[in-house]
């Protein structure tokens, strides 16, 4: 399946990919996550940086206004599909869904709660 993602939603699907699975789906998700990467020239052309909060976690920063209209397309296999909207219907679930990871809920799982729509 192919996706046009954002810089802000290929961001989020990294922080989603889990780091243990079966081998067959982690195969798809590595596969998926070079995809996510930018280039140096994407870096360069948006300003995405890796900065460190006070906490220690790392997060992204990029200029918003230069990467507007910015999509990347990437192919995803259905067990990494499948992965990335279990993890999002587990955020819903828990109520941990936000603003950010709404768009991404609506483009992977679809409007219904039954996420019948990403098959």
């Amino acid at each position: 399946m192919k996706k046009k993602l954002t810089i802000r939603e290929c961001v989020l699907i990294m922080g989603l990919i889990p780091e243990q699975h079966n081998y067959l789906t982690l195969t798809e998700l590595e596969a998926l996550k070079k995809q996510l990467v930018f280039t140096e020239k994407e870096n360069r052309e948006y300003d995405i940086e890796s900065k460190q909060a006070p906490d220690g976690r790392w997060y992204l920063t990029f200029n918003e206004e230069s990467a507007t209209g910015y999509t990347k397309e990437i192919t995803i296999g259905a067990r990494a599909l499948a992965a990335i909207v279990e993890q999002l219907k587990k955020l819903d679930k828990s109520n941990m869904l936000d603003f950010r990871t709404i768009a991404l809920y609506k483009k992977f799982v679809g409007g219904n709660k039954d996420g019948d729509s990403y098959k």
